[in-house]
């Protein structure tokens, strides 16, 4: 391995000591430029004589006897198995690697004229991997079973190394993680695209529908107008006929067997229509898209998910903690416990022991059964002894439920227009965006956004049950673990 390395001008971290790698770092990344040097060496070692190759390639075979005529030097089977072992690249990717470059045609006059597929090549020293993720379908090439770790602008897919090298050496290509949010966007909106495109499709389903039974019934209407005109007219000439009659006695007789006086039956055609609302269904096929990307953009949210649990040195001296610091209601008694600094004396309010100072986190508090509460995220430095205010000039950025039914947003407009009151309501934060944003989970609905906020502290959640209203607000805030969704660290 040491004279691969020394070949391929590669130290064992990855540093370039060739010259020539060197100038062209600034072009391509390391990786794929290492990937360039190793397969320029091996047509170096195709162009080389049998006699200047290396030992491994005459070393004889382990067991057996070699079958007559057949070389003594196993040196093709030697380049297809070092490219699988450096490069993890099987036979059948190595021709078509080969083909698109001068440097390395002479190496397709040495592989086998039977190139097996990716599936027959053996792969050397190859370890079963015992991470579950690293076995997931998802994550793997498909064409070429390697980890999916760049992913192509282009194409907006995610793709392997080899991918980036054969299919995508052209395209916009980055690192997964480095670009991971782009990939979040595209595939919101990617899922947003496809909902629209499906409501279209069932828009224009429902209005062929719509136009074929307006047909049929516009022909059906038609064809009963054709037979009372047919039925008129036939009457209106047997009339003629009669009245032409010069014969009074025939004309009376014949008068009363027409019975001119009740005509035949007609439909009133005044109050019949064919014409429906070219609008119609397409006010509910919006709704339910806008429903679609409301749940995106909430589940979007919910991988932000955190572990809050309640901080027993801020809480009021009256409110009630539960042992595992899930929930908080207002008691009667008023505890005597020390007044610490981070402790509040006058409002009935606890923070959050988690602390926030960087990066993304969401959290959801049910309020079921209540009728007053106040919920959100302060910051370090709040005045926790004096009145609260909160705005977020003094540091609160909350929601507040009032009389069951009021919802505000303590900013300016405050007061809220919602059909009811949510009974679990989500809380996120981008800090670095500077958004605090509230959602009703179960409507999968965004209630209210703080945006433009300028964060310079640590902020903590914030909870505050309100008072007991005579035992109608009696019942506790409880922190929820959101549903399927594994908890992250601050």
């Amino acid at each position: 391995m040491g004279f691969l390395r020394r070949v391929a001008g590669v130290s064992l971290r990855d540093r370039v000591r060739s010259s020539v790698i060197r100038e062209e770092l600034g072009v391509e990344p390391l990786l794929l430029r290492i990937e360039r040097s190793q397969l320029r060496w091996f047509g170096h070692l195709v162009r080389m004589p049998p006699g200047r190759l290396p030992r491994e390639m005459f070393q004889a075979r382990p067991a057996g006897r070699r079958p007559r005529g057949r070389p003594r030097t196993r040196w093709r089977d030697y380049i297809s198995n070092l490219a699988w072992e450096r490069l993890g690249i099987p036979q059948s990717d190595l021709v078509n690697v080969a083909r698109e470059r001068e440097v390395w045609g002479p190496l397709l006059e040495l592989l086998p004229p039977n190139v097996p597929s990716e599936e027959e090549v053996s792969k050397p020293g190859e370890v079963p991997c015992d991470d579950p993720e690293e076995n997931l379908e998802g994550r793997m090439c498909t064409e070429h079973n390697k980890p999916l770790e760049l992913f192509c602008k282009t194409n907006q897919t995610c793709v392997c190394m080899l991918c980036s090298v054969l299919d995508h050496k052209m395209h916009d290509v980055a690192e997964i993680h480095a670009d991971r949010e782009i990939a979040e966007g595209v595939q919101v909106f990617t899922s947003l695209k496809e909902s629209v495109e499906r409501g279209l499709n069932e828009l224009i389903n429902t209005i062929k529908e719509k136009q074929k039974t307006t047909e049929k019934q516009a022909e059906a209407f038609i064809k009963e107008l054709e037979q009372e005109i047919s039925e008129l007219m036939k009457r209106s000439t047997e009339v003629e006929q009669v009245l032409r009659s010069e014969d009074h006695l025939h004309l009376l007789q014949s008068v009363q067997s027409l019975n001119i006086q009740q005509p035949p039956p007609t439909k009133d055609w005044t109050e019949v229509s064919v014409r429906q609302s070219s609008y119609e269904g397409t006010e509910t096929l919006s709704e339910e898209m806008k429903k679609q990307l409301a749940e995106s953009e909430l589940k979007r949210v919910q991988q932000y998910a955190v572990d809050v649990t309640l901080d027993p040195d801020t809480a009021h001296p009256e409110l009630i903690l539960s042992d595992d610091g899930k929930q908080v209601n207002l008691g009667d008694v008023m505890k005597n416990l020390p007044d610490n600094p981070e402790r509040f004396s006058k409002c009935p309010s606890v923070l959050g022991k988690q602390s926030f100072s960087s990066g993304r986190f969401y959290f959801e508090v049910q309020g079921k059964g209540k009728t007053k509460w106040t919920l959100g995220v302060a910051r370090e430095s709040i005045d926790r002894k004096g009145s609260v205010i909160l705005s977020p000039e003094d540091g609160y950025w909350t929601m507040c439920l009032n009389n069951r039914h009021k919802f505000y947003a303590l900013a300016n407009p405050s007061v809220l227009s919602l059909k009811s009151p949510p009974q679990k309501v989500g809380v996120f934060v981008d800090y670095e965006e500077g958004l605090v944003s509230f959602y009703d989970v179960d409507a999968a609905v965004l209630i209210y956004s703080f945006t433009g906020c300028s964060f310079t502290e640590k902020l903590f959640p914030y909870f505050c049950p309100c008072h007991n209203d005579g035992g109608k607000n009696s019942a506790p805030l409880i922190i929820s673990p959101v549903r399927g969704k594994s908890y992250t660290g601050p």
